[in-house]
């Protein structure tokens, strides 16, 4: 494993599930899984992330209140954060994972997140 992927992998390993796996497959598996349902599906599909924790939006709660992630979208995609959405289209076979913005101020707080904006999240 390169410097540079367990440097990613060390950096967003609480947003990003790689089952144990490189970088490279993990990403392989996420990738597979998504391309089984598009061939399921008829029509496009909207996979939301968990879009509140347990503890709303007073964040100071969230200390003793773990996230729990959809297990359906942890599944397609390995990420574990809230505020995430992955748009599907069988026709066009594309896929789109819609992020927040990246936020500094978010970050300092509660450890690295992807976002859009973030040269990491793109490769």
């Amino acid at each position: 494993m390169s410097m540079k992927e367990k440097d990613k992998i060390d950096r967003y390993s609480g947003v990003f599930l790689t089952e144990g796996l490189q970088l490279k497959e993990a990403k392989k598996r996420y990738k597979k899984r998504r391309q089984d349902i598009l061939q399921q599906l008829k029509e496009p599909a909207l996979i939301f992330a968990m879009q509140t924790p347990i503890a709303g939006d007073n964040y100071w709660l969230m200390t003793h209140n773990a996230l729990y992630q959809d297990p359906f979208f942890l599944y397609l995609t390995g990420i574990n954060q809230q505020h995430t959405v992955l748009y599907l289209d069988p026709k066009t076979k594309e896929e789109v994972l819609f992020l927040k913005r990246k936020n500094p101020k978010q970050e300092f707080w509660e450890g690295p997140l992807f976002g859009s904006g973030d040269k990491q999240s793109e490769k």
